[in-house]
């Protein structure tokens, strides 16, 4: 299924609602929403923003457009302390990663990565920067987060929660966030970290 988004401040807005044929949970302006959040992404443009409703998504997500804000039904609220009742869930078995984000200036808020024991919850490519990963709960990947970021532009993760990322046996797995292929202007703050066999961050 597709869907054309209306135009938001910035850009478009796109709905993902698996869940739904004749609405979505956002309203009477998203009557024909996506059923992926990939589907969404690969026809966002520059300066769209995407919101996932509640609901459980198995598949990878790959995110190769500049400038997409990509927000979960939890977006704007602090992962470190959260309940994590009807939260955007994605999950699958992606060595990469569930998440990819491979494009500068991506924001990605809101959401649950669970349960990935091929690898990381979630990837950033070391050749691009400018991301914002926040108020994200990652739980039992092999790791939470393989960050990588040129440094051209500042990245920054804050309010996620990261709990037993320990899924996957090798030299990249057991950790909160992992980062082996550089990362530079970053910061990392006001996370939480618990039930790592190895460190919170590495």
């Amino acid at each position: 299924a597709s869907a054309e988004g209306f135009r938001g401040r910035h850009g478009r807005v796109l709905v993902v609602d698996k869940s739904s044929h004749h609405g979505s949970c956002y309203g009477k302006h998203h009557r024909r929403p996506y059923h992926t959040i990939q589907s969404a992404v690969d026809a966002a443009r520059s300066g769209d923003t995407i919101k996932v409703c509640p609901g459980l998504y198995e598949e990878s997500v790959k995110v190769e457009t500049d400038h997409l804000t990509i927000k979960g039904a939890k977006a704007g609220v602090d992962a470190t302390e959260r309940e994590g009742r009807r939260e955007s869930v994605v999950t699958s078995n992606d060595a990469t990663g569930t998440v990819q984000l491979l494009a500068d200036h991506i924001t990605w808020d809101g959401f649950k990565i669970r349960d990935n024991t091929a690898g990381p919850g979630l990837y950033t490519s070391p050749d691009r920067s400018g991301y914002l990963v926040r108020d994200t709960i990652f739980l039992d990947n092999g790791s939470g987060i393989h960050l990588g970021s040129s440094g051209e532009h500042p990245t920054v993760v804050c309010r996620n929660r990261f709990t037993a990322n320990n899924e996957f046996e090798g030299p990249t797995g057991a950790f909160g966030i992992y980062s082996s292929e550089g990362a530079r202007q970053v910061l990392i703050t006001s996370n939480r970290f618990e039930r790592h066999n190895t460190a919170a961050v590495f």
